[in-house]
């Protein structure tokens, strides 16, 4: 499905970037209750003119950052259920 931009208006013939199979699987960590394995598969072609070495260091960066921000996420929310509940 495309995605509409102003600021990229769709051109004819065009395609920017293709979703292939994505996966999110979170399970609980066998060895520690309180921790969860995060396993992410991500298929995406940029297409366009910059290399694909570039472009698989990025988004694994990318995936990087995703996981510690949602790692300080999930600490805010704990963090702040305990003080809800003293």
């Amino acid at each position: 499905m495309s995605t509409q931009h102003p600021k990229m208006p769709e051109q004819r013939g065009v395609v920017r970037a293709e979703n292939g199979p994505t996966c999110i699987v979170m399970k609980p960590c066998a060895e520690d209750p309180n921790k969860t394995k995060f396993t992410w598969l991500l298929n995406i072609d940029l297409k366009g003119w910059i290399p694909k070495t570039i472009i698989n260091k990025v988004l694994s960066q990318t995936q990087v950052d995703f996981a510690n921000h949602l790692r300080q996420r999930m600490a805010n929310n704990v963090s702040m259920e305990m003080a809800h509940a003293c």
